[in-house]
């Protein structure tokens, strides 16, 4: 719009010349056709002064917190402070497709700096991919822009792209560690921290003599150097026989998609966690549409707790029948997921399976009392996510060993807290 008051101004300054052929209109149309060329030197010479550092405060954060990008604007010019001069943001979950833009105004005093904190909301789950599309700089007028280099963590350049995971919130979960008792001693690398057992090759206490201790289990060489008796316990090797199943597959045309994923991953996520402080090895287990087949994660520690769902939270996306990737290759799942599933791990012993979903135990050509022996299991707790009117209890449909609980979408937080104090 500026720029066209500019051609209207010379265009009426051609006119004045015209109808007042002398030295003044002369000096007034020359000024104004050379006032381009010093605009656009202005902005070139704040381009070469100017410096843009990105950094993002917090790679992760949790779902509902703020996240917060950081920018450093230098102005290194003497003489030409910066009037005006915008930053182009854009920001997108990938997992949810939500994109949101920004346009952050600022300025700069000659030899100042300028820190700007852009901060939004974190509605859902997923991975953030911040980008800044551009900053621009404008003269004095603002008519003439030139963008400025950006200094991130590759060179410098007129983008800057960064990822922001955002994780699932936290329910604090008093889980029984016997959930994951298989009845045997297991025959794993890892031992029990709480539990003595059987095995020789690692020694889980070590304490003074009882009557009835066998002779072959006295640390001689602790006793000699005590003056008494001392015993070895031996070790219980750990069997992961507990299973975290996520399955995000639900109608194309569910308007709460987000919301039903919000859920899906926060619960996981708390019993996930929760078995890891109980000292509880589990898998966690979703569908990788992409590759159409199941992705399995031993969880030993909490750091692996946040390394398999930050696995979930960058899946990979799939390409739509329109060309474009449009959809996250984990929403698909359902029966994919629970066949793949047996025929890769269905030999393989489970205590129980968590089976998290939005739909209930019904699978195509499966029958029900074959579910568990199909995904090699002793018993289930599918628990489905539903809107937030829940059916009566009487309306559940049951069988042996699987218990189906409806969890409320908008109180999932009361609902778990009364399956953890009935359970």
């Amino acid at each position: 719009m500026k720029k066209i008051i500019y051609l209207l101004i010379v265009g009426y300054g051609v006119i004045f010349l015209i109808l007042y052929n002398g030295y003044g209109s002369m000096v007034v149309l020359v000024m104004a056709a050379l006032l381009p060329f010093c605009l656009k030197s202005i902005t070139f010479l704040l381009r070469r002064k100017t410096r843009v550092v990105v950094r993002t405060a917090y790679p992760t954060v949790e779902q509902g917190s703020g996240v917060e990008l950081r920018l450093r604007i230098c102005n290194d010019s003497a003489m030409l402070p910066i009037s005006k001069g915008f930053v182009f943001l854009e920001y997108a979950n990938a997992l949810s497709g939500e994109r949101n833009k920004k346009k952050i105004p600022f300025q700069v005093k000659a030899e100042g700096e300028e820190l700007l904190t852009v901060t939004w909301k974190a509605e859902h789950c997923g991975r953030m991919a911040v980008r800044i599309k551009g900053v621009r700089v404008y003269d004095y007028l603002g008519v003439f822009y030139a963008k400025v280099r950006i200094s991130g963590k590759r060179k410098k350049a007129k983008e800057w792209m960064g990822e922001i995971l955002v994780m699932p919130e936290y329910l604090d979960l008093l889980v029984d560690p016997a959930v994951g008792w298989m009845g045997t001693d297991g025959d794993g690398n890892l031992y029990s921290k709480h539990k003595r057992g059987e095995d020789p090759s690692e020694i889980f206490a070590i304490r003074e003599y009882k009557d009835g201790d066998k002779l072959h289990r006295i640390h001689w060489n602790l006793s000699y150097k005590k003056n008494q008796y001392m015993v070895k316990e031996y070790s219980l090797p750990l069997v992961c026989a507990v299973t975290v199943m996520l399955d995000f597959a639900m109608p194309k045309k569910e308007g709460r998609r987000l919301a039903y994923m919000d859920a899906i991953l926060k619960l996981a996520f708390s019993l996930s966690y929760s078995f890891v402080e109980a000292d509880l090895l589990h898998y966690v287990v979703w569908y990788d549409g992409g590759a159409r087949e199941p992705v399995r994660r031993m969880i030993t520690l909490e750091e692996e707790v946040h390394e398999a769902f930050g696995e979930v939270l960058t899946a990979s996306r799939v390409k739509g029948k329109s060309g474009r990737k449009s959809q996250a290759a984990l929403l698909e799942g359902g029966e994919a997921l629970r066949k793949e599933y047996a025929e890769r791990y269905g030999k393989e012993k489970q205590n129980i399976i968590y089976y998290i979903s939005t739909r209930k135990p019904v699978a195509e050509g499966w029958e029900r009392r074959d579910l568990l022996e199909q995904l090699g299991c002793r018993k289930m707790e599918w628990v489905q996510i539903v809107a937030d009117v829940k059916t009566d209890d009487e309306g559940l449909e049951r069988f042996d060993d699987v218990r189906v609980r409806e969890f409320g979408l908008g109180r999932l937080d009361e609902d778990v807290k009364e399956w953890m104090e009935g359970a």
